[in-house]
This record gives structure tokens, C-alpha cells and sequence, in this order.
């Protein structure tokens, strides 16, 4: 079941362009712990610690796979702003299973990511708020040179720029 979803997902992400921006969040159920040296094109510094579930590895291998950034290790906040879960049972730990993933050319757009608990929401989840500033490059326009040719009529302008052609 599992795989399956990943595999739509991949499937799906074959149809994006290579230009497209993609933002994959929600909840995985994926806990990715802390990167290693080796992982951390993939994602930030600053996933919760603990261990990291097989729904973890199968998420950092579709970002390794399809160019994701995992913007919701990349942000160092206090543990109660990165967890995004908590257990209904006081003994197990809160942890990180909701994330944002991008298209890693626009990795640098997100500015921010941080879990928000309201006690207006009876939900063991967090609200989970990214925030993307995107900056395109603007239009460029040709300036044109304009050329005041009224002044070749004078004399002295006309002898000059003949003088200057030859």
C-alpha cells in the first residue's frame, strides 16, 4: 500500500516539466530524523532527532530521485515549532511526520517553515505554515539608441561626421 502510494507519486511527478515548480506537502507519516553529511543536498540540518521509519527512507529516495529540496528539515526552530505531531499518551515523543518538499532549483523560495499549535484545533496534528517568496526575473527591455539626424543638416556637423566616414 505504501509503495503504491509512491509509486503514483513518482508516476506523477514524471508528468510535471523540468521548468515547473512542484510543492509536495502534507502529511507522509515520514519521519527523516536528522540528514547525514551524504543526505543533506536533500534537505536541511534541522529535522527532529530520533529515528527515522521506512516511510522516512522511501521519502528522502523520491526527493533523491525527482530534484526535491525537504524544506522542512532546512528551518532551526524550537522542538514544539518543527514537531508537526504529538501522541495522545504523554510517554511517546512528538515528532516531525508532516513536510514540504520543492523542486530544488527553487529550494532558496522558502523562507520559512514552522508547525503552529492552536488549542482551537482538536487535531493531534499541528497547523503547518511555509512561507515561499518567488522572485522571476523581469522583462527586459532593448533600449533604443535615438539618433537626432535634424542635426547633419548643419554645416559643420555634416563636414564632421563625412570626415569621421572616411
Amino acid at each position: 500500500m505504501k509503495d503504491e502510494f509512491y509509486y503514483q507519486l513518482r508516476d506523477l511527478l514524471k508528468q510535471t516539466g523540468r521548468r515547473d515548480i512542484v510543492v509536495l506537502a502534507g502529511d507522509l507519516n515520514a519521519q527523516v530524523g536528522r540528514l547525514s553529511s551524504e543526505e543533506n543536498r536533500l534537505g536541511g540540518q534541522w529535522g527532529l532527532h530520533g529515528g527515522r521509519s521506512d516511510n522516512g527512507d522511501r521519502l528522502l529516495q523520491l526527493c533523491a530521485d525527482d530534484n526535491l529540496f525537504l524544506a522542512s528539515t532546512n528551518f532551526r526552530h524550537s522542538h514544539h515549532r518543527n514537531a508537526t505531531w504529538r501522541p495522545l499518551s504523554a510517554s511517546q515523543a512528538w515528532t516531525q511526520i508532516d513536510h514540504v518538499a520543492v523542486s530544488f532549483r527553487w529550494g532558496g523560495c522558502i523562507q520559512d517553515y514552522r508547525s503552529f499549535w492552536n488549542a482551537c484545533l482538536d487535531s493531534d496534528h499541528a497547523l503547518v505554515c511555509a512561507r515561499f517568496v518567488l522572485r522571476f526575473g523581469g522583462v527586459h527591455k532593448r533600449h533604443r539608441l535615438n539618433v537626432d539626424v535634424s542635426k547633419l543638416v548643419a554645416p559643420a556637423s555634416s563636414l564632421k561626421y563625412q570626415n569621421e566616414l572616411q
